[in-house]
Protein backbone atom coordinates (compact mmCIF):
# COMPACT_ATOMS: atom_id res chain seq x y z
CA UNK A 1 0.00 0.00 0.00
CA UNK A 2 1.02 3.58 -0.62
CA UNK A 3 -0.04 6.23 1.88
CA UNK A 4 0.21 9.88 0.81
CA UNK A 5 0.13 12.50 3.56
CA UNK A 6 0.78 16.21 4.17
CA UNK A 7 -1.85 17.00 1.52
CA UNK A 8 -3.44 20.40 2.16
CA UNK A 9 -6.52 19.70 0.03
CA UNK A 10 -7.11 20.21 -3.67
CA UNK A 11 -7.91 23.92 -3.38
CA UNK A 12 -4.14 24.06 -3.06
CA UNK A 13 -3.66 23.17 -6.70
CA UNK A 14 0.04 22.52 -6.24
CA UNK A 15 -0.78 19.67 -3.85
CA UNK A 16 -3.51 18.50 -6.19
CA UNK A 17 -1.08 18.43 -9.13
CA UNK A 18 1.54 16.42 -7.21
CA UNK A 19 -1.01 13.79 -6.22
CA UNK A 20 -2.66 13.68 -9.65
CA UNK A 21 0.68 13.25 -11.42
CA UNK A 22 1.64 10.31 -9.19
CA UNK A 23 -1.72 8.63 -9.73
CA UNK A 24 -1.49 9.12 -13.50
CA UNK A 25 1.98 7.52 -13.58
CA UNK A 26 0.86 4.56 -11.48
CA UNK A 27 -2.20 4.18 -13.69
CA UNK A 28 0.02 4.06 -16.80
CA UNK A 29 2.09 1.27 -15.28
CA UNK A 30 -0.95 -0.65 -14.03
CA UNK A 31 -4.10 0.23 -16.02
CA UNK A 32 -6.14 -2.22 -13.95
CA UNK A 33 -5.48 -0.13 -10.88
CA UNK A 34 -3.99 -2.81 -8.69
CA UNK A 35 -2.11 -0.27 -6.60
CA UNK A 36 -3.91 0.50 -3.32
CA UNK A 37 -3.41 4.18 -2.52
CA UNK A 38 -4.62 6.05 0.53
CA UNK A 39 -4.54 9.85 0.58
CA UNK A 40 -4.68 11.52 3.98
CA UNK A 41 -6.16 14.93 3.27
CA UNK A 42 -6.79 18.09 5.23
CA UNK A 43 -10.02 18.67 3.31
CA UNK A 44 -11.75 15.68 1.74
CA UNK A 45 -14.58 17.78 0.31
CA UNK A 46 -12.11 19.84 -1.71
CA UNK A 47 -10.65 16.68 -3.22
CA UNK A 48 -14.11 15.48 -4.23
CA UNK A 49 -14.70 18.85 -5.90
CA UNK A 50 -11.60 18.76 -8.11
CA UNK A 51 -9.64 16.26 -10.23
CA UNK A 52 -8.94 13.66 -7.54
CA UNK A 53 -12.64 12.81 -7.44
CA UNK A 54 -12.26 10.81 -10.66
CA UNK A 55 -9.63 8.55 -9.10
CA UNK A 56 -11.77 8.10 -6.01
CA UNK A 57 -14.78 7.32 -8.19
CA UNK A 58 -12.82 4.65 -10.07
CA UNK A 59 -11.82 3.01 -6.79
CA UNK A 60 -8.13 3.81 -7.33
CA UNK A 61 -7.87 6.17 -4.38
CA UNK A 62 -9.13 6.12 -0.79
CA UNK A 63 -9.63 9.61 0.61
CA UNK A 64 -9.08 9.72 4.37
CA UNK A 65 -9.96 12.91 6.21
CA UNK A 66 -7.22 13.70 8.69
CA UNK A 67 -8.36 14.46 12.22
CA UNK A 68 -8.36 18.19 12.94
CA UNK A 69 -7.80 18.95 16.58
CA UNK A 70 -9.49 22.34 16.52
CA UNK A 71 -12.77 20.71 15.47
CA UNK A 72 -12.93 18.53 18.60
CA UNK A 73 -12.79 20.51 21.82
CA UNK A 74 -12.35 17.53 24.16
CA UNK A 75 -9.60 16.03 22.03
CA UNK A 76 -7.95 19.44 21.82
CA UNK A 77 -7.82 19.73 25.61
CA UNK A 78 -6.64 16.14 26.04
CA UNK A 79 -3.79 16.32 23.56
CA UNK A 80 -2.76 19.78 24.72
CA UNK A 81 -2.42 18.32 28.22
CA UNK A 82 -0.40 15.38 26.91
CA UNK A 83 1.94 17.73 25.13
CA UNK A 84 2.35 20.18 27.99
CA UNK A 85 2.24 17.96 31.07
CA UNK A 86 3.62 14.66 29.76
CA UNK A 87 6.02 16.18 27.24
CA UNK A 88 4.61 14.11 24.37
CA UNK A 89 5.38 16.50 21.54
CA UNK A 90 4.15 14.13 18.84
CA UNK A 91 0.69 13.79 20.44
CA UNK A 92 -1.03 16.07 17.91
CA UNK A 93 0.56 14.37 14.90
CA UNK A 94 -0.45 10.97 16.30
CA UNK A 95 -4.05 12.15 16.60
CA UNK A 96 -4.03 13.86 13.21
CA UNK A 97 -2.86 10.77 11.30
CA UNK A 98 -4.37 8.09 13.54
CA UNK A 99 -6.52 6.46 10.87
CA UNK A 100 -3.68 6.17 8.35
CA UNK A 101 -1.15 4.96 10.93
CA UNK A 102 -3.50 2.11 11.83
CA UNK A 103 -3.32 0.90 8.22
CA UNK A 104 0.45 1.21 7.80
CA UNK A 105 2.73 -1.83 8.06
CA UNK A 106 6.09 -3.06 6.81
CA UNK A 107 4.73 -3.31 3.24
CA UNK A 108 3.64 0.35 3.20
CA UNK A 109 5.41 3.16 1.36
CA UNK A 110 4.60 6.43 3.16
CA UNK A 111 4.94 9.39 0.77
CA UNK A 112 5.04 12.94 2.14
CA UNK A 113 3.72 15.57 -0.28
CA UNK A 114 6.67 17.93 -0.45
CA UNK A 115 5.82 21.14 -2.26
CA UNK A 116 7.26 24.03 -0.27
CA UNK A 117 6.29 22.64 3.15
CA UNK A 118 9.93 22.45 4.23
CA UNK A 119 10.42 26.13 3.42
CA UNK A 120 8.31 27.44 6.31
CA UNK A 121 9.85 27.43 9.83
CA UNK A 122 6.43 27.25 11.51
CA UNK A 123 5.68 23.94 9.78
CA UNK A 124 8.96 22.07 10.23
CA UNK A 125 8.43 20.59 13.69
CA UNK A 126 5.10 19.03 12.74
CA UNK A 127 6.64 17.69 9.51
CA UNK A 128 9.46 16.08 11.49
CA UNK A 129 7.05 14.50 13.99
CA UNK A 130 4.73 13.19 11.29
CA UNK A 131 7.65 11.66 9.41
CA UNK A 132 8.93 10.01 12.59
CA UNK A 133 5.55 8.40 13.18
CA UNK A 134 5.25 7.03 9.65
CA UNK A 135 8.87 5.84 9.78
CA UNK A 136 7.99 3.69 12.80
CA UNK A 137 5.10 1.99 10.99
CA UNK A 138 5.89 1.97 7.25
CA UNK A 139 8.47 -0.05 5.41
CA UNK A 140 9.91 3.03 3.68
CA UNK A 141 9.32 6.77 3.46
CA UNK A 142 9.59 9.17 0.52
CA UNK A 143 9.57 12.97 0.28
CA UNK A 144 8.15 13.78 -3.15
CA UNK A 145 8.16 16.94 -5.26
CA UNK A 146 9.93 18.96 -2.58
CA UNK A 147 11.71 22.25 -2.17
CA UNK A 148 13.75 23.05 0.95
CA UNK A 149 14.96 26.34 2.39
CA UNK A 150 18.76 26.51 2.29
CA UNK A 151 19.21 28.58 5.47
CA UNK A 152 16.86 26.39 7.51
CA UNK A 153 18.62 23.20 6.46
CA UNK A 154 22.05 24.67 7.12
CA UNK A 155 21.14 25.90 10.62
CA UNK A 156 19.16 22.93 11.96
CA UNK A 157 20.81 19.62 12.80
CA UNK A 158 17.39 18.19 13.67
CA UNK A 159 16.05 19.08 10.22
CA UNK A 160 19.09 17.59 8.47
CA UNK A 161 18.64 14.39 10.47
CA UNK A 162 14.97 14.22 9.51
CA UNK A 163 15.70 14.70 5.80
CA UNK A 164 18.50 12.12 5.90
CA UNK A 165 16.11 9.54 7.37
CA UNK A 166 13.90 9.49 4.25
CA UNK A 167 14.62 6.54 2.00
CA UNK A 168 14.25 8.73 -1.08
CA UNK A 169 13.81 12.47 -1.73
CA UNK A 170 12.66 13.90 -5.05
CA UNK A 171 13.86 17.52 -5.18
CA UNK A 172 11.90 19.54 -7.72
CA UNK A 173 14.54 22.15 -8.56
CA UNK A 174 18.32 22.47 -8.58
CA UNK A 175 18.67 24.84 -5.60
CA UNK A 176 17.01 22.34 -3.26
CA UNK A 177 18.88 19.43 -4.81
CA UNK A 178 22.22 21.12 -4.20
CA UNK A 179 21.21 22.17 -0.68
CA UNK A 180 20.38 18.57 0.24
CA UNK A 181 23.68 17.26 -1.09
CA UNK A 182 25.66 20.00 0.69
CA UNK A 183 23.82 19.13 3.91
CA UNK A 184 25.26 15.63 3.74
CA UNK A 185 22.19 13.77 2.53
CA UNK A 186 23.56 10.70 0.70
CA UNK A 187 23.52 11.27 -3.05
CA UNK A 188 21.88 7.91 -3.73
CA UNK A 189 18.85 9.06 -1.75
CA UNK A 190 18.32 12.34 -3.59
CA UNK A 191 16.94 12.66 -7.11
CA UNK A 192 16.49 15.85 -9.11
CA UNK A 193 13.11 15.68 -10.80
CA UNK A 194 10.97 18.57 -12.11
CA UNK A 195 7.81 19.45 -10.26
CA UNK A 196 5.41 16.63 -11.15
CA UNK A 197 2.79 19.20 -12.14
CA UNK A 198 4.71 19.58 -15.42
CA UNK A 199 3.91 15.98 -16.34
CA UNK A 200 0.17 16.57 -16.34
CA UNK A 201 -1.62 16.91 -19.69
CA UNK A 202 -2.15 20.47 -20.88
CA UNK A 203 -5.53 21.99 -21.60
CA UNK A 204 -6.07 24.70 -24.18
CA UNK A 205 -8.47 27.60 -23.55
CA UNK A 206 -12.06 26.92 -24.53
CA UNK A 207 -12.80 30.45 -25.70
CA UNK A 208 -13.94 31.03 -29.29
CA UNK A 209 -10.91 33.23 -29.92
CA UNK A 210 -8.53 30.47 -28.86
CA UNK A 211 -10.27 27.91 -31.05
CA UNK A 212 -9.86 30.22 -34.01
CA UNK A 213 -6.16 30.62 -33.24
CA UNK A 214 -6.47 34.36 -32.54
CA UNK A 215 -5.01 34.16 -29.09
CA UNK A 216 -4.10 31.64 -26.37
CA UNK A 217 -4.88 34.19 -23.67
CA UNK A 218 -8.30 35.06 -22.25
CA UNK A 219 -9.68 38.46 -23.20
CA UNK A 220 -9.32 39.75 -19.64
CA UNK A 221 -5.53 39.44 -19.96
CA UNK A 222 -5.59 42.22 -22.54
CA UNK A 223 -8.21 44.32 -20.81
CA UNK A 224 -6.10 44.32 -17.63
CA UNK A 225 -3.30 46.21 -19.33
CA UNK A 226 -1.13 43.57 -20.99
CA UNK A 227 -0.31 44.68 -24.51
CA UNK A 228 1.68 43.34 -27.43
CA UNK A 229 1.00 39.67 -26.69
CA UNK A 230 -1.48 38.95 -29.48
CA UNK A 231 -0.35 35.99 -31.56
CA UNK A 232 2.71 35.32 -29.39
CA UNK A 233 3.52 32.29 -27.25
CA UNK A 234 3.32 33.19 -23.56
CA UNK A 235 4.45 31.52 -20.36
CA UNK A 236 2.34 32.31 -17.31
CA UNK A 237 3.95 32.23 -13.85
CA UNK A 238 1.81 31.57 -10.79
CA UNK A 239 3.68 32.92 -7.75
CA UNK A 240 2.52 31.76 -4.34
CA UNK A 241 0.59 34.44 -2.41
CA UNK A 242 1.89 32.79 0.78
CA UNK A 243 5.50 33.11 -0.38
CA UNK A 244 4.95 36.75 -1.26
CA UNK A 245 3.30 37.45 2.10
CA UNK A 246 6.25 35.92 3.98
CA UNK A 247 9.06 37.38 1.88
CA UNK A 248 11.78 39.15 3.87
CA UNK A 249 12.91 41.17 0.87
CA UNK A 250 10.36 42.75 -1.42
CA UNK A 251 10.21 41.03 -4.79
CA UNK A 252 12.36 38.05 -3.76
CA UNK A 253 10.10 35.42 -5.43
CA UNK A 254 10.50 37.30 -8.72
CA UNK A 255 14.28 37.51 -8.34
CA UNK A 256 14.45 33.74 -7.77
CA UNK A 257 12.37 33.03 -10.85
CA UNK A 258 14.34 32.22 -13.97
CA UNK A 259 13.10 31.27 -17.44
Amino acid sequence: MKILYEHAGSANHGCEAIVSSMLEKWKEKDPQGNFPVMLVTHDRQQDLRYSLSSFAGEGKLSLIQERILEQNRMAHLYYAALKKLAGRKSAYARYRFRDALREADARTVAIAIGGDNYCYPEMVQELIRAHALFSQKAGSTVLFGASVEEEMVRNSKELRSDLASYDRIYARESLSYQTLLEAGIPGEKVLLSPDPAFTLPTEKPRSAEAREGRSHLPEEAFSSGIRGLEGREVIGLNLSPMAQALEKKQGLPWKRTAI
